[in-house]
């Protein structure tokens, strides 16, 4: 089994309060939109920004995370949240 996923995608998801503490900052607000269009449109800039300030150590955990996944799939509570983002 092979799936995509990145290790940006995995930051968001381990790494969620933080990223959006990010997105905060760079949407200037104190209270986020989850439904709103510039949350989308930017997680992803607020995920990467996290990701670049990961020292080396974890860096590497996060490779074996996203090598882990690819191979194996998400874990069940992950598949989960999946299914629930789509109803």
């Amino acid at each position: 089994m092979s799936i995509n996923v990145r290790a940006i995608d995995v930051v968001w998801r381990s790494r969620k309060d933080e990223c959006e503490e990010v997105l905060k900052e760079m949407l200037g607000v104190n209270k986020l939109d989850r439904s709103g269009r510039e949350y989308f449109e930017k997680h992803k800039a607020a995920a990467k920004v996290v990701l670049d300030g990961l020292s080396a150590a974890e860096k590497d955990k996060l490779d074996a995370e996203v090598i882990k996944i690819k191979e194996k799939g998400h874990d069940k509570e992950t598949q989960w949240e999946y299914v629930a983002d789509i109803r």
